[in-house]
């Protein structure tokens, strides 16, 4: 009967001494996968571009753009040209006499292009200088192509367009430093041309000026670079 007491009051002492004992909890870190992705910067700075669309075209332009504030920036371009198309146009390409010198009497000069834009970047989800934007844009291009006719030795046909436009661009930032920016522009441009066309009546070439005005549309697809 002793021996069950001792037991009963053993018993009962470690009981009390592990209910008094301090519990100690640890935290489990749960692994999260959307909280270990790599964080993009929300802030794009600026982008170095140049505009494939408009190589097409025979204007090769270096184009830098850079954030002001928030959602507004400012780009330039500066390039130059070469003339590989007529100064008359895609369609008009012939070599007659009867209606002057055209591409095939010409052989392509460089000259120059300059841009400049101030862009506005409306959405709220995307990050600086990414998304849809509105501008305006000023510009000036310059083609010159060189004849090659005998009588023309040496002449140029020079065609010069300034204008302005409003313009709407899609810019994205891939793998954090890929910029790539689609861009649509209408517009309004000034045409000043001075070339030589065939006089039949004379059986021989003359100078000719023109300055006109007309919309003008603008196709772009950038690529580059940025941060």
């Amino acid at each position: 009967m002793k021996n069950k007491a001792a037991l009963l009051f053993f018993f009962l002492a470690i009981v009390n001494t592990f209910s008094q004992a301090p519990v100690t909890v640890e935290s489990v870190r749960v692994f999260k996968p959307e909280a270990n992705k790599h964080i993009k910067n929300d802030k794009n700075y600026w982008a170095i571009k140049s505009d494939l669309i408009s190589m097409a075209v025979g204007e090769f332009p270096i184009i830098f753009e850079r954030s002001i504030a928030n959602k507004w920036s400012v780009e330039g371009s500066a390039g130059f040209t070469y003339a590989f198309l007529s100064n008359d146009g895609l369609i008009n390409t012939n070599s007659s006499n009867k209606n002057g010198a055209y591409k095939n009497d010409q052989k392509p000069q460089t000259a120059y292009a300059f841009r400049a834009s101030l862009k506005y970047f409306p959405s709220k989800d995307d990050h600086q200088l990414e998304g849809i934007s509105v501008g305006f844009q000023a510009f000036i291009k310059n083609t010159t192509r060189e004849y090659t006719n005998v009588e023309l030795a040496g002449e140029k046909d020079v065609k010069i367009k300034t204008g302005v436009s409003i313009q709407i661009t899609s810019q994205y930032y891939y793998g954090s430093t890929t910029v790539v920016e689609w861009l649509f522009a209408i517009g309004y441009a000034n045409i000043k041309r001075e070339y030589s066309e065939y006089d039949d009546s004379n059986y021989r070439f003359v100078p000719k000026s023109t300055n006109e005005g007309s919309p003008n549309i603008q196709l772009g697809l950038r690529l580059g670079f940025g941060n």
